[in-house]
């Protein structure tokens, strides 16, 4: 199931077949028509999948779409100095005469003129991306996709490189969709693990240098006199940081210690997991989302189910777990083991096979 799952994400149009990277959605079942935004957490979980997919299977396909996810964060979703962007926007201007007019997926579609004028025989290209005179979009109700192709992988494959080198410099000729430039540190500590596994599973240092930078930079700009806060944008720092910033950030860190066994990694995350006992742990075990005395907040919740991302819950008890279980840590142990404790009745009545 994994298998046909990962491979025919990849082989549809929820897949950026050009750039890298995976739109936010499907709204077909075929993963061809695709909502266009793209989405740091989306690129960051997929990418963990992809890789792991490549060390189960040894089939090359998927750490090919690890690698390009890889690429594109790296090239459109990143800070100069580290640090990783939250998202870009599905719409963007479909024509530069009218800026004011938007349409989902206008930078990522094209008309079959646009593909015939940038390479001059386009046969092969249109045979393997889906490429039709009329559009490639039967099932358009709202009419966004007139006369436009999105690009799929549909025929055989061929030495296309050269061909999609010229049609992603077409498209980068676009106006891009806007990007949210907000820099968020539960999702930055989702892609550095990312980009340390990455490092590890394809055998490549690059990546772990790159997830190095974005540690300096978190460390930099989003840890302030031992607090961490939750958003960066702008050089303005705000926002007490919330259960899943600390734990997908030490999870980061114990990626990375596993990854250049640099000590200072992993003494970070000992230091974070202190605190964040200290601020989140519930006397009757499990952890809360925000911290003791905010006065804006009506109650404090402990989430207790994953969602389009692993709950703070899970992530933190399988962050202080391995912490456990590297160091001996008694005080980790003792939290994960009130936390199972505490959601056993939960995961008793709605775990599969429980």
């Amino acid at each position: 199931m994994v298998e046909s799952t990962c491979t025919r994400m990849a082989l549809g149009g929820m897949y950026d077949q050009l750039g890298g990277g995976f739109h936010r959605y499907s709204v077909d079942e075929h993963w061809f028509v695709p909502h266009f935004e793209k989405m740091l957490y989306d690129q960051a979980q997929l990418a963990w999948a992809y890789l792991e997919a490549f060390q189960i299977t040894h089939d090359v396909q998927y750490a090919e779409v690890a690698r390009a996810i890889f690429q594109y964060v790296g090239r459109d979703l990143m800070h100069p100095d580290g640090g990783f962007y939250s998202a870009e926007d599905a719409d963007s201007v479909i024509d530069p005469a009218h800026p004011h007019d938007k349409g989902e997926g206008a930078f990522y579609i094209f008309s079959k003129e646009e593909i015939d004028r940038t390479l001059g025989d386009s046969a092969a290209f249109c045979s393997r991306f889906g490429v039709k005179a009329a559009g490639n979009v039967d099932n358009d109700p709202h009419g966004e996709f007139t006369g436009k192709n999105i690009l799929y992988q549909a025929g055989p494959e061929y030495d296309c490189a050269s061909d999609v080198a010229k049609i992603l410099e077409l498209r980068s000729t676009k106006p891009r969709p806007h990007l949210d430039d907000k820099i968020l540190t539960a999702w930055n500590g989702l892609m550095i693990s990312d980009f340390a596994k990455g490092a590890q599973v394809l055998g490549d240092p690059t990546l772990a240098g790159v997830a190095r930078r974005a540690l300096n930079f978190l460390r930099q700009n989003l840890w302030q006199e031992g607090k961490l806060l939750r958003r960066w944008r702008n050089g303005e720092s705000a926002i007490d940081a919330f259960l899943d910033d600390y734990a997908f950030l030490i999870l980061s860190l114990l990626d990375m210690y596993e990854t250049t066994f640099d000590r200072r990694d992993l003494e970070w995350a000992l230091e974070l997991a202190e605190i964040a006992i200290a601020k989140f742990e519930d006397a009757d075990g499990g952890f809360f989302s925000t911290p003791d005395g905010q006065s804006d907040l009506v109650m404090r919740l402990k989430d207790d189910y994953d969602g389009a991302e692993p709950s703070g819950n899970s992530a933190m008890v399988y962050a202080l777990a391995r912490i456990a279980r590297m160091t001996g840590a008694t005080d980790a142990r003792g939290a994960v083991e009130r936390a199972l404790e505490s959601f056993s009745g939960r995961l008793r009545s709605t775990g599969p096979g429980l």
